[in-house]
């Protein structure tokens, strides 16, 4: 018979390895570029896009420098990191290190800073998003030969503000979720959560009401709900089971409305008559 596995040694290595994995984050965010900003920058957030990565399903893809669009041509500020759903939204227009991105496909927005925190340019690149609006026409059919459609959802990516700062008192103004980085303490991460509880998510990001008539089960469950804080865990772990909570929360993102980009082009195009290709 083989050796008897003690349980509890294995789940204590499993957060011990979480521990490591976040120093050996901490340790390269820290890591000087020769006084390079424009390389720092850059290395920082391909640092920040592996701790995204690390802890999200791979049904779930991750660009870097990215502009989202919306079927009115409105289009974003560039987004340092963007997780999105690949497997049934198109890009608009990728080519190289150009990418575009329908705001349907948006689940989380990531603004990547350094050391140094403006509220300004936080909250002209949160409006730049928030401008973009989302269509709700988008239709699929499935094997049983139902139409489903997008039911008039309402929701928004989840913005996360990931830095090497102090938390300003402003911290959740503009963002939801604050990942920070301290020089004081290069073993931990700083996780600030704007929300106390998962239901406030679920209605803010995902529009998700707690209605009458929901199953009562169902309503207990999601307001007992509580954030996995605990001052013993590491904190990508937390982390971990926090966002992927909100992930499902948001689900899939909306089906995508094929039309109104085909509109969208064709009434910014330079012939706005033009038909060609106009199926016969």
């Amino acid at each position: 018979m083989g050796k008897k596995i003690d349980n509890k040694t294995i789940i204590k290595e499993i957060i011990s390895n979480y521990h490591q994995q976040e120093k050996g984050i901490i340790t390269e965010l820290f890591m000087q570029v020769g006084g390079h900003s424009l390389t720092a920058g850059t290395h920082r957030e391909k640092v920040w896009k592996v701790l995204f990565e690390q802890i999200i399903p791979k049904k779930f893809c991750i660009e870097q420098g990215v502009f989202l669009i919306d079927s009115q041509g409105s289009v974003s500020r560039e987004i340092d990191l963007v997780i999105f759903d690949e497997q049934y939204t198109p890009y608009i227009f990728k080519n190289k290190n150009i990418k575009f991105i329908p705001i349907e496909a948006a689940l989380t927005v990531v603004q990547c800073k350094s050391e140094k925190y403006a509220a300004g340019s936080l909250k002209e690149w949160v409006e730049s998003i928030d401008n973009l609006a989302p269509n709700n026409q988008g239709i699929a059919g499935t094997v049983n030969g139902i139409f489903i459609t997008n039911e008039n959802r309402n929701m928004r990516p989840l913005r996360i503000l990931c830095g090497l700062f102090n938390p300003p008192k402003s911290i959740h103004k503009y963002c939801d979720l604050a990942i920070l980085a301290n020089k004081k303490n290069k073993d931990k991460l700083e996780i600030h959560y704007r929300f106390k509880t998962f239901s406030e998510i679920a209605k803010e990001i995902a529009n998700l009401e707690i209605k009458n008539d929901i199953d009562e089960v169902k309503k207990e469950i999601l307001q007992a709900l509580k954030l996995p804080y605990s001052k013993n865990l590491p904190s990508l772990l937390q982390l971990m089971l926090y966002f992927n909570q909100c992930l499902m929360f948001i689900n899939n993102p909306m089906l995508f409305p094929h039309q109104a980009y085909a509109d969208m082009f064709n009434c910014l195009s330079d012939d706005p008559e033009e038909t060609a290709n106009e199926p016969a």
